[in-house]
């Protein structure tokens, strides 16, 4: 049956529809992030890279790393082995972000995958405002989260003020400049660590949705009293349309928000080890 994968410190945890544990492997660390899971596919990222695993026993993973691409932020799994990925390109000055879609294909030996078909989405100016040009400077000043809903996929900037929106095959739809506009962080290098010179006081937005022709994002920088508050953006135009509340989320509020999962008109929001459900 159908299943989910589970970052976990020491591996993963493969899970059934239910919620049961089928599979517990072993081995992994916590330099990769779990991008997908099924029963046939296990997709990574970490430091730049692509990385599918295999199961060879109980408690024992192959990592495979995927051929073709490289310098890779964040990815998200379209479906049909199709990928959404935020990268920057290795050559040329200055090396510029993008987003860009491509195909996962089984290598000649069968053992592991490659990217095939990869080519950049749209023009996206908020990609483009910062002087930074090394990964870890981009991967840092960049870093952010995929969700996808019912027909659209978003990409959130946790520390710069943008939110992109795509379809289904990747297209980008619209790029948000969201309303908070906190400059472009400011990044020191100590030795062989790259560092953020100021603090959390600076992220931008936490989280995002799309549904039909409205974007809602939780920005970080809004009071910090309970419960949560949801900007929202029109699509066509990406102008601000006005605040929501929701309540009954205990004590949490936007600043706690860890993940966003919408189908249909319903909500969930996971922010202190809770998920709490909504009606839209």
């Amino acid at each position: 049956g159908g299943g989910g994968g589970g970052a976990a410190v020491d591996g993963y945890i493969y899970l059934g529809a239910n919620g049961e544990v089928l599979r517990r492997v072993k081995g992994l660390g916590d330099q990769l992030q779990l991008v997908f899971a099924n029963d046939s596919l296990q997709l990574w990222t970490g430091i730049g890279r692509l990385y599918t695993t295999r199961v060879k026993g109980p408690e024992e993973v192959l990592v495979d790393s995927v051929l073709g691409v490289e310098n890779v932020v964040k990815a998200h799994y379209l479906g049909g082995e199709r990928l959404l990925l935020l990268r920057f390109d290795s050559i040329g000055q200055p090396r510029q972000l993008h987003f860009s879609v491509c195909k996962l294909e089984k290598t000649v030996n069968a053992s592991g995958y490659a990217i095939a078909e990869l080519q950049n989405v749209g023009e996206t100016e908020g990609l483009w405002k910062s002087d930074y040009t090394s990964y870890p400077e981009l991967s840092l000043v960049y870093d952010g989260v995929f969700n996808e809903g019912d027909s659209l996929v978003t990409y959130t900037c946790l520390h710069v003020p943008w939110v992109y929106v795509f379809d289904l095959e990747g297209n980008l739809v619209r790029e948000v400049t969201t309303k908070d506009r906190a400059p472009v962080p400011i990044i020191t290098r100590f030795k062989d660590y790259f560092v953020f010179a100021r603090g959390k006081s600076f992220n931008s937005n936490m989280a995002s949705f799309a549904r039909a022709d409205t974007l809602y994002v939780f920005s970080y920088r809004v009071p910090a009293s309970p419960g949560f508050t949801l900007d929202l953006y029109g699509i066509p135009r990406g102008g601000y349309l006005g605040s929501i509340g929701l309540e009954g989320g205990g004590d949490a509020s936007n600043q706690d928000v860890d993940g966003v999962y919408i189908r249909g008109k319903v909500l969930g929001v996971l922010a202190k080890g809770e998920l709490q459900g909504y009606r839209l």
